[in-house]
């Protein structure tokens, strides 16, 4: 697509998206006339039910039909597409990102008691235009790979999604849910239970938000002027008084205890902290018949190669 940019009669400035194959012969001279165009997509109707920000293909194309030739309405997803006012899902499914509700819906009462939940925090030095827009598709669109570390077969229980602008809620069971939201301006918590399943719903949601963050925003994996990290991942410490003077441990200094020792020592109150605060890290997340119950270990020089 060409946007030309009438300033005056003697001056015209052109941009140019080369991936956009069906406009590359066309030119756009109004941009205000694109954004009325892109906007119209706030007026769709049919849409999945309850999921109203998930919208179909052919519901898109029968939006643009009359404003496009019939030849060019596929340019009209492509379009969307381009300034991500829609995300793909599925082949034929896309999410409409203002769509979603502004504030959090009342989510149903998922804590099984006092200290059933394990956190992983994700400090940001600033949270990038679409995150949670490319966040909510990718969990979306693999929540059935998430749902399979409850049943371990592609047979499991459908869950409960709540949606919003800045935040998703999974819920399977009572065991077996999963919450990740902006709680203060650049922090981002994922909450799950402290069971089996748990383990393995947050170990899988961490994977995707990792791989989202190194595919769309490699330049949060750097450091700043001063050399400090633009993305720290810390695991708030479940013993200290709920506040914002909790000890924070840093995942990758976790990492690092784990090959010496099965607990941390938490200055704050004053305790030891069993390393299970990060199931991903003891592998807790794994089934059972994975363990390695026993393992004799010869270290002597007679068996060595070489």
């Amino acid at each position: 697509v060409t946007l030309g940019l009438l300033s005056s009669i003697q001056s015209f400035v052109l941009i140019h998206f080369e991936n956009i194959d069906l406009l590359t012969d066309d030119y756009i001279l109004s941009p205000a006339w694109l954004c009325e165009v892109v906007a119209r997509v706030k007026e769709i109707k049919t849409a999945m039910e309850p999921y109203s920000f998930i919208v179909g293909r052919n519901a898109l194309t029968e939006l643009y039909k009359d404003i496009f030739p019939k030849d060019k309405v596929e340019a009209s997803l492509q379009i969307l597409e381009e300034f991500e006012i829609v995300l793909c899902v599925h082949d034929h499914d896309y999410l409409v990102p203002c769509l979603l509700p502004e504030k959090k819906p009342k989510p149903p009462n998922l804590k099984t008691g006092t200290g059933d939940v394990v956190h992983r925090h994700y400090r940001f030095a600033y949270i990038s235009a679409g995150f949670w827009s490319h966040l909510i598709t990718k969990i979306f669109a693999f929540h059935d790979s998430i749902a399979q570390a409850i049943s371990g077969t592609k047979e499991h229980p459908l869950a409960d999604m709540i949606f919003w602008k800045k935040g998703l809620t999974f819920t399977w069971r009572k065991d077996a849910f999963v919450t990740i939201e902006e709680i203060h301006e650049d922090l981002v918590d994922v909450v799950a239970p402290t069971t089996r399943y748990g383990s393995s719903i947050l170990s899988t949601v961490v994977d995707h938000i990792d791989s989202l963050i190194e595919e769309w925003y490699p330049g949060l994996m750097g450091h700043d002027i001063h050399g400090k990290p633009l993305l720290n991942k810390c695991v708030p410490c479940p013993d200290c008084p709920k506040s914002d003077d909790a000890r924070n441990f840093e995942l990758a200094d976790l990492i690092d205890i784990s090959s010496r020792e099965d607990d941390v020592e938490c200055e704050k109150h004053g305790g030891k902290v069993s390393l299970s605060l990060a199931p991903d890290i003891t592998l807790s997340d794994l089934e059972p018949t994975y363990y390695l119950r026993s393992f004799d270990y010869d270290d002597s020089r007679s068996l060595l190669l070489g």
